[in-house]
């Protein structure tokens, strides 16, 4: 039987190459346990699983299973094909009417062996809780670093400049009467729309 793996990341840093890696391995010692032929791997980088829009790879992946180019898809988990529970339901439903096998071993997943989708269905809803609280904690650490003074920028705001030593926003006195400018304009012109309104 032809088989695809497919394999995702969310960014692009250091230690996501191993996972990336690992996925892949993965993928593939399931594959010669099967006795399958791998015939191409789509391998979304660096890219978010909360949506399909940017998933470059997933797409061709889903199009070439419709001209029936391969029999199998071999994934690590439910998690790596997205982490929106709608799309990776409907993603499952369009592979399973093709019909396409689906195998995810790391949630004992199988499509000739599962008798329901249900297992699927709760792995994919606990994917898409598991990327909101990741997103949340995310945002309250960039929350405290800033309320630190800490930069998380390459270029500072305009008006600042970065301490060498300490790292830290300083106010650029250069830039400064411009920003101010800006600022007392702002307020002008909202003090009047106030007034008037």
């Amino acid at each position: 039987m032809k088989c695809v793996i497919y394999a995702r990341v969310s960014t692009k840093r250091e230690g996501q190459k191993n996972s990336l890696q690992n996925q892949i391995a993965l993928a593939e010692n399931i594959a010669k346990e099967y006795g399958f032929t791998v015939v191409e791997r789509y391998i979304d980088n660096g890219i978010s699983g909360s949506s399909f829009k940017n998933r470059s790879e997933i797409q061709r992946l889903l199009a070439d299973a419709k001209r029936k180019k391969f029999d199998v898809v071999n994934a690590k988990s439910v998690s790596r094909l997205g982490r929106n529970t709608l799309n990776s339901m409907q993603l499952a439903d369009q592979l399973e009417r093709i019909p396409v096998r689906l195998i995810l071993p790391e949630d004992s997943y199988d499509t000739d062996t599962s008798k329901s989708r249900l297992m699927f269905n709760l792995k994919a809803i606990l994917a898409e809780d598991e990327n909101a609280k990741l997103s949340e904690r995310i945002k309250l650490g960039l929350q405290a670093s800033a309320r630190e003074g800490n930069r998380r920028v390459s270029v500072p705001p305009f008006g600042y400049t970065v301490n060498p030593t300490t790292k830290k926003y300083e106010v650029d006195e250069v830039a400064a009467p411009v920003v101010r400018e800006i600022f007392r304009l702002y307020q002008h012109k909202r003090s009047r729309t106030f007034h008037y309104a």
